[in-house]
């Protein structure tokens, strides 16, 4: 994981929202990317809801990361 996102999540973002910020994304722009509302990006980032298979995968493939840079 970049150290950027590292020191990102160290002070306090979720990885998710770390990763989104590292690659320049708003929550809109990655929302749309992956087929999803942006209030429903938010509550993924905020851990209020959890994705499906197919949305996690689609965030991956959207960030252009592995997948598990995004789980716990």
């Amino acid at each position: 994981m970049p150290a950027d996102v590292t020191i990102d999540i160290l002070r306090g973002s979720s990885r998710l929202k770390a990763l989104r910020n590292w690659r320049k994304l708003t929550q809109a722009e990655l929302a749309a990317a992956i087929g999803v509302s942006q209030g429903f990006l938010s509550d993924l980032e905020s851990n209020r809801r959890k994705p499906s298979e197919q949305t996690s995968a689609m965030r991956a493939k959207a960030l252009d990361i592995p997948g598990e840079w995004i789980e716990p």
